[in-house]
């Protein structure tokens, strides 16, 4: 559960990066349901999910719209943190099957995760 705590502090501090209002208000309602899914388990792996996966407005989808670099690291991110805590959700709630773009998303995301992050922050900023 640290490793995740600490993914969506670090996540949440890329979100000021993003040029656009409505994306940086899109990034912070993902970050917040993840953290509610740590506080109180309230949020269903499934709506997590949904929160990436979605074909109108999930967050995989800005990352592909992102206007720069920077911004594709920022949704990496994002979405690295968001499905991680998606697949302990499903995790949480037995589920014995695993929906395709969680099969991935497990502690072994952190070096991905962490190489975005690095690539928000240039040396020297």
């Amino acid at each position: 559960m640290q490793n995740i705590v600490k993914m969506l502090r670090m996540a949440s501090e890329t979100v000021r990066l993003l040029s656009r209002e409505q994306d940086r208000l899109a990034a912070e309602h993902v970050l917040a349901l993840c953290r509610q899914w740590i506080r109180d388990r309230s949020v269903s792996g499934c709506a997590l999910l949904d929160l990436l996966d979605n074909e109108e407005n999930g967050i995989t989808l800005k990352e592909e719209a992102a206007a720069n670099e920077t911004e594709i690291a920022v949704w990496n991110c994002i979405i690295d943190a968001a499905a991680y805590t998606a697949r302990l959700a499903y995790d949480a709630e037995n589920c014995r099957i695993l929906p395709e773009p969680l099969e991935l998303a497990d502690a072994s995301i952190l070096p991905h995760f962490t190489a975005c992050y690095r690539k928000c922050y240039p040396e020297g900023e």
